[in-house]
């Protein structure tokens, strides 16, 4: 007798196996199986229309798991917006650091940067201050921060560097 046939196409096992991952929480692995159905099998555009849908809700979920809590969590979120020139976002999330703990020189220093690059030179050096009484290195930091180059010809930054 010969061998029974599989009736399912390699694009629907392909989907089982995402969904398994999907089921159980491996979202971004999910994600991952989801879009290589994607890639190989552009033919299939009603399957390729729920691939997408399960992606958003993969990506939504990830989103719902990031919950920074503690303020070293804002911090670091802080600073991965600072590095992507999202300089707005980051004063938020330092500003949250700060509220939990306010004498850290470190998340100081880090705002007067976001500051700085912001264009927003008198917060930036009134920040930078701050951080600095904190921490007396942190003049040094200043010094050697291309965050403040645009400061270098402010009064405020020269003298708080002049020490």
């Amino acid at each position: 007798m010969p061998a029974k046939k599989k009736t399912q196409s390699k694009p629907i096992e392909m989907f089982e196996s995402a969904l398994k991952l999907f089921w159980n929480g491996k979202y971004e692995q999910a994600i991952k199986a989801f879009e290589k159905i994607i890639n190989n099998h552009p033919e299939e555009i009603a399957l390729g229309a729920k691939i997408n849908n399960f992606i958003n809700v993969c990506n939504s979920r990830l989103e719902d798991e990031f919950n920074p809590k503690t303020a070293e969590d804002f911090y670091l979120t802080a600073t991965c917006h600072l590095n992507n020139d999202e300089c707005k976002e980051s004063i938020s999330w330092l500003q949250k650091a700060l509220k939990k703990e306010s004498h850290n020189d470190a998340y100081l220093f880090t705002l007067a940067c976001a500051y700085a690059r912001c264009g927003e030179k008198e917060e930036a050096v009134s920040t930078l201050k701050q951080a600095i009484k904190l921490n007396e290195n942190n003049r040094f930091y200043a010094l050697n921060c291309s965050d403040f180059k645009e400061l270098e010809g402010e009064t405020g930054f020269f003298k708080l560097l002049d020490k």
